[in-house]
């Protein structure tokens, strides 16, 4: 149970507060959600098949490789939510409410793929991936994201935390690093160590990317951590 809501198939949840909750996994097809608030949410491989999501907030939330096949989301928000490979196949939404959301692998609801948002790659928690380098250009040799997940407390909700990001780098001569695509504007060292890169606590995950830079070239690696 969160917040007074069963988590359970064909659950009656309307209205309901789950803001910044872990439902990760559950099954909840057949819901009612209907105007319930599941804003900055984990719900990633949630199963919400055939569920009523008219006027729910699900802005900012994960919902990688969730299932919403046969889910009505007419009035839904989902600005900003990371929909990578989720499966809308038969769903009641419409192109501008998934257009205002993170799309990669993305399964639209007439059954075609939609990659529009694949820049920038995406990652199981704490696992990384590479851009290939050209020849003479940088290598990331090691890229690793902090064991475990941050610990943020419970209030207030936007705290912040540090986490470390330890790496090593050949061949280049400036290192960057993004939080969600933005640039910390600090020096680093081109050849490794470990950087300290604030976690806030206001959404369930954060995409970390390292930027090399040597020869003109650029190499990009990317980990998306989750919050505990």
């Amino acid at each position: 149970m969160v917040n007074d809501c069963v988590i359970e198939p064909e659950a009656r949840c309307p209205g309901a507060t789950l803001t910044m909750v872990s439902l990760a996994g559950e099954d909840l097809s057949g819901a009612n959600l209907e105007g319930a608030n599941l804003h900055a949410s984990d719900l990633r491989e949630v199963d919400l098949t055939g569920a009523n999501l008219t006027d729910t907030d699900i802005g900012d939330s994960d919902l990688t490789e969730a299932k919403l096949v046969g889910a009505d989301l007419t009035g839904a928000k989902l600005k900003d939510a990371n929909l990578s490979r989720t499966d809308f196949t038969g769903a009641t939404v419409s192109n501008g409410q998934l257009m205002a959301a993170y799309l990669c692998g993305t399964i639209m609801p007439n059954g075609s793929k939609n990659n529009s948002g694949c820049k920038v790659p995406t990652d199981t928690p704490s696992a990384s991936t590479s851009a290939s380098p050209g020849a003479g250009g940088p290598t990331i040799t090691s890229f690793l994201p902090p064991d475990g997940s941050p610990p943020c407390p419970s209030s207030p909700p936007d705290a912040q935390v540090t986490v470390k990001i330890r790496y090593k780098v050949t061949g280049a001569n400036e290192v960057d690093f993004l939080i969600d695509s933005v640039s910390t504007g600090d020096y680093y060292k081109p050849t490794g160590g470990t950087a300290e890169l604030d976690f806030t606590c206001d959404k369930p995950s954060h995409r970390f990317t390292i930027i090399a830079t040597g020869d003109g070239k650029k190499t990009k690696q990317v980990a998306t951590v989750y919050r505990t």
